[in-house]
């Protein structure tokens, strides 16, 4: 009796133990990611790396890895983190979705070939995935990179037909009208170009779309239209990339003064374009503490001062260019080569 008793006890303290520890770990997992939708990074990074290494039996592993990988700033080490997923977790839920970051990895590094495969393979053996849409919009994007354009269509058309509720329709759609333009069959293009806007009037993308309009009809020799929609983009979505180099196309737009430094003959890089000086001014300073030469350059677009951010004085635009390319690494800015 006195045996049975004590198997009992042992059994329940060790139910009791096993009970403690998956309490602990839930805690410290549900830290760890509201650390991580706080955008705590290093915060959430640390606790996830404890979790890891104290509980790898949990059933919230996969989840920890997860997160951690999406955590991770070094490309190969969140790759490490998701083959880990694919490999050691495949029932697991994240198991597409880390396989679709593997995936994209490839991508990101040009292995195109690799990510073609991926995709098809994810496809094959993740038809109910939430992520399948988009993988078939990553296959077309990986089609367009290696030039097989028909087929990168098809791949964008059929993300279209088979998740038409999807986010990724209005970039498939918008990627079909960019297929036509590589293909410089700029008429074809404006008709895709313009189902983006009559059916996704919403989209984030739609200044992108009315800039590539434009350039079709430019590339057709109708100048009217295109300066028609630069202008339009400029009115409606004048905080745009897209509006600060339609400027540069509109007849509208009159340079009324400036303090440049970028004399007759020179480049100069513009890096804003606004209606307030007071924003203008605000990354003048910040550039300028950061030692570089910058000037605001003031325009008047239909009646309406507009405020130009530029940097420097290049005597070739191959020399502008490579600073902009330095400018947009370093300071993470958008930019626009102008010739003086």
């Amino acid at each position: 009796m006195k045996k049975i008793i004590y198997l009992i006890l042992m059994v329940l303290l060790l139910l009791s133990l096993a009970v403690s520890t998956y309490a602990e770990a839930q805690k410290d997992y549900d830290e760890a990611l509201t650390l991580y939708r706080s955008g705590k990074v290093d915060e959430a990074s640390k606790l996830l790396d404890t979790f890891i290494t104290m509980y790898p039996d949990d059933p919230l592993m996969p989840n920890a890895v997860f997160y951690r990988a999406e955590l991770e700033k070094d490309g190969e080490l969140a790759f490490d983190y998701y083959k880990r997923i694919v490999v050691e977790y495949a029932d697991s839920d994240l198991a597409d979705n880390a396989l679709l970051k593997i995936i994209q990895f490839y991508y990101s590094q040009g292995l195109y070939r690799k990510a073609k495969d991926g995709y098809e393979q994810f496809m094959d053996n993740y038809t109910e995935s939430d992520v399948l849409d988009e993988a078939q919009y990553g296959l077309g994007e990986t089609l367009l990179k290696m030039q097989q354009i028909d087929d990168a269509m098809l791949a964008y058309q059929k993300v279209i037909e088979k998740h038409p509720l999807s986010e990724w329709c209005s970039w498939s759609q918008y990627a079909i009208g960019l297929a036509y333009i590589i293909k410089e069959d700029y008429s074809s293009a404006l008709r895709e170009l313009q189902t983006v806007i009559t059916k996704y009037p919403d989209a984030q993308l739609m200044p992108q779309t009315l800039y590539k309009q434009a350039e079709c009809y430019v590339k057709l020799g109708e100048s009217e239209e295109a300066e028609k929609i630069y202008q339009e983009i400029i009115d409606n979505y004048p905080n745009s990339n897209e509006a600060m180099l339609s400027q540069e196309y509109t007849s509208e737009s009159t340079t009324i003064g400036t303090t440049t430094v970028a004399s007759e003959g020179f480049y100069t890089i513009q890096v804003g374009s606004f209606t307030d000086l007071d924003n203008a001014k605000e990354l003048e300073t910040n550039l300028k503490e950061k030692d570089y030469n910058v000037v605001i350059d003031i325009t008047e677009v239909k009646g309406a001062k507009r405020y130009r951010v530029q940097v420097g004085a290049y005597p070739t635009k191959e020399e502008a260019i490579a600073k902009a390319e330095e400018l947009k690494k370093n300071e993470g800015l958008n930019y626009w080569v102008v010739g003086k």
